[in-house]
């Protein structure tokens, strides 16, 4: 997708700063900021906001990391969030298809059955979600050996998993 927008593809991941709003002729991009409309509503701060100015569409992502017993209800949380957004965006942008995402995983990277469907709407494919459920993972070993660390139950031989998980 960004090839498809225009964007410079950035091959490092590690070092990237996410830039709150990114734009150009054919994109707009908004990270975590809000999406002014003309009546006042409540839930408008979507974690992205994909407006595809070419194709008319726009894409509103909301990212949600939980534990295994909520996943299934988070999704549904996560998905109807912004119900009111869309239609004012909609009324806004006459003719855009307005769709909202949402991508939710567990803190093992667990999904629900409907994970692989979301991911479709995205374009991304099974390395990408493979990708995003590692990162899941790892971040979790991350601050899981950072809470041993802090507390003072780390052990010697922790430290090599700790390397690991900054590694990868």
């Amino acid at each position: 997708n960004v090839i498809k927008y225009g964007l410079q593809k950035n091959k490092k991941l590690k070092g990237y700063k996410v830039e709150n709003v990114i734009t150009n002729d054919r994109v707009k991009i908004k990270s975590d900021v809000p999406i002014l409309t003309e009546n006042q509503i409540q839930c408008n701060k979507p974690d992205l906001f994909v407006h595809d100015l070419k194709e008319n569409e726009i894409t509103l992502i909301e990212v949600g990391i939980t534990n295994k017993v909520s996943l299934p209800t988070t999704e549904i949380t996560k998905s109807r969030k912004y119900e009111l957004l869309a239609g004012e965006l909609r009324s806004m942008n006459p003719g855009a298809k307005v769709k909202q995402v949402p991508v939710v995983l567990a803190w093992d990277a667990l999904v629900t059955k409907h994970f692989t469907r979301h991911m479709a709407k995205l374009g991304l494919n099974e390395r990408i979600q493979a990708y995003i459920q590692t990162e899941v993972l790892r971040r979790t070993c991350q601050s899981v050996l950072i809470d041993f660390r802090n507390r003072g139950d780390f052990l010697p031989e922790m430290e090599e998993l700790f390397l690991l998980s900054e590694e990868v």
